[in-house]
């Protein structure tokens, strides 16, 4: 799931708003117990152009600053990390997002029998009773 993300867009405006700054991001957090650190990330975020994502990380931040210190010696080490991180944005995963929603796409195309743009055209037969392949399109 992305947080703050229209799923009713469609990918011609998705990509638009990439185009112009929107991007995919996750923040970080640490969380400290003496001799323990854990040093995770949240889910992902989408960022309009424009957008602050200070909104989004300052709750993550602030856990961090509260516990995230006191591990020894990785709580201060990973706790840093983590603010330059969150105030530096986020980490982006917009080409990561991109690929597997394009991916997805191209998926959904060929159980529809659409033709995917790059494709080999196996998928543009049409399912004619006249034909003696069995539906599979082999040049002859």
């Amino acid at each position: 799931m992305i947080n703050n993300f229209d799923s009713k867009m469609s990918t011609q405006e998705l990509k638009q708003k990439i185009a112009v700054g929107a991007k995919f991001v996750r923040f970080e957090y640490t969380i400290s117990i003496l001799v323990a650190t854990f040093k995770r990330s949240s889910g992902l975020y989408f960022i309009d152009a424009g957008e602050s994502s200070a909104k989004f990380s300052w709750y993550l931040s602030l856990l961090t600053a509260v516990l995230g210190w006191w591990g020894i010696p990785w709580g201060p080490i990973y706790t840093i990390g983590t603010f330059v991180t969150n105030f530096g944005g986020g980490k982006d995963y917009t080409q990561q997002v991109m690929h597997s929603l394009l991916s997805h796409e191209q998926q959904h195309a060929a159980i529809n029998n659409q033709a995917t743009p790059g494709g080999y055209g196996i998928n543009n037969q049409t399912n004619n009773s006249n034909s003696n392949s069995g539906g599979y399109n082999i040049p002859r």
